[in-house]
């Protein structure tokens, strides 16, 4: 949905148990390219096709280490490990929390992708994010507004949707709070307890994440760049 013309392709992982730390036992979906390695478009800058907008985009800092998880499932999928599932398939989602996007944007997917996921899957809670808020219809206010200053939080707030807003350090906007299954906000909970991030279907505030993962000087150096 992106560039409408990138074969793409959704991959949940996790069925029976997913050991994330900090998400819990949440169902993962990767957003892919089937036409190249993970690692291979985010070397050519090719990655824009499932990660849009996003300024980590392209080696920039993103959280997400490609070699590992987004790399194994291009590989499995490849090698045919994966079954396609159809619509009336989704029930396999039931009371499962789902993470929309573990790895692209969520945006680069057909809206009813995600609409039937949660309607006829019957998923319990989700979490999801995306950098492509300004050009989306009110209709996907469901996900999180990524945001990377100030400016585009407010902005983001303006326009009707609740935020999640990676910062440098913590200083919160008078409308956030941190996370509170990050490190800094002590590890309270994980995201599959949390329920927070699913944007317009919460009335909580906006959430603030100090910047992490192992590209997190690179990932500042571009949120100093967007300030």
């Amino acid at each position: 949905m992106l560039d409408n013309i990138t074969p793409i392709v959704v991959v949940a992982t996790g069925l029976n148990f997913s050991s994330n730390k900090k998400t819990g036992n949440m169902i993962q979906t990767y957003i892919i390219r089937q036409d190249m390695k993970p690692t291979d478009a985010v070397k050519l800058g090719l990655d824009s096709s499932i990660c849009g907008s996003c300024p980590y985009a392209g080696g920039q800092g993103c959280y997400v280490n490609v070699g590992h998880g987004p790399l194994s499932v291009y590989k499995a999928f490849k090698n045919n490990r994966y079954r396609t599932i159809e619509r009336k398939d989704y029930t396999i989602f039931q009371n499962r929390a789902l993470r929309f996007g573990t790895y692209g944007d969520p945006a680069a997917v057909p809206y009813l992708i995600w609409f039937n996921l949660m309607k006829v899957g019957k998923v319990s809670k989700y979490t999801g994010y995306t950098h492509q808020w300004r050009n989306l219809g009110e209709n996907w206010a469901f996900l999180m507004a990524s945001c990377d200053s100030k400016k585009d939080l407010k902005q983001a707030n303006a326009k009707g949707w609740r935020a999640f807003e990676v910062i440098t350090d913590i200083t919160l906007a008078e409308n956030t709070v941190i996370c509170p299954a990050s490190e800094d906000g002590g590890y309270k909970t994980t995201c599959e307890s949390c329920g927070l991030c699913k944007g317009n279907k919460s009335k909580a505030k906006s959430i603030s994440i100090v910047v992490h993962g192992s590209r997190k000087n690179r990932a500042k150096e571009s949120i100093k760049k967007l300030a």
